[in-house]
């Protein structure tokens, strides 16, 4: 059997590896929420009357799609309603936003039911005579480091969290066993 002195030693050991381990596993965490946050933004300018306004994506692009559009010289009489229509590698139309009625700046999220290859943005007025600066936020992902970092912020929480439990259930045992069992000196 071990010498309380040493069980001292290893509750504290515990006690400071399980501080870490759970540290280290919230900073996985975050990291994770970082490096899915839309980081990427591509920008265009959609001059209404023109042609609709083509947006490419790399690959890897999240289905969350933030955009912000700020309509310039638009007469307050004048009713801009805008289309946004994303579209994956096949062509196929997996999402989009209709903003009707833009004055000054229209901003949301999209969620797209895949993963978009572009994205065009087109006006539903054609009398109109404006400009629209288009600014869409994205995230790339590579799916493998995100479950990594997501699994790995969860074992090393779990583990972190499991081992102070333990070393402070060991702590607190020897503690009152001492006070129990004063050692007297002869």
């Amino acid at each position: 059997m071990y010498k309380k002195k040493e069980l001292y030693k290893r509750s504290k050991i515990l006690l400071i590896l399980g501080f870490i381990l759970t540290i280290l596993g919230i900073l996985l965490s975050f990291s994770s929420l970082f490096y899915s946050s839309p980081r990427y933004k591509i920008s265009g300018i959609l001059e209404i009357p023109g042609q609709p306004l083509r947006i490419d994506f790399e690959n890897g692009v999240s289905e969350r799609i933030y955009y912000l559009l700020n309509s310039t010289s638009n007469p307050v009489n004048e009713d801009i309603d805008i289309k946004i229509a994303f579209y994956d590698k096949d062509g196929s139309y997996i999402g989009g936003k209709y903003i009707e009625n833009l004055k000054g700046i229209a901003k949301g999220t999209v969620v797209l039911d895949g993963i978009p290859k572009y994205a065009v943005i087109e006006p539903e007025c054609s009398h109109c005579n404006t400009t629209v600066f288009v600014t869409i936020y994205y995230s790339l992902i590579n799916w493998n480091i995100l479950a990594f970092l997501s699994l790995g912020g969860m074992i090393f929480s779990i583990t972190g969290l499991i081992s102070l439990f333990v070393g402070l259930n060991l702590f607190l045992v020897l503690k009152k066993e001492k006070e129990r069992k004063p050692e007297t000196k002869s």
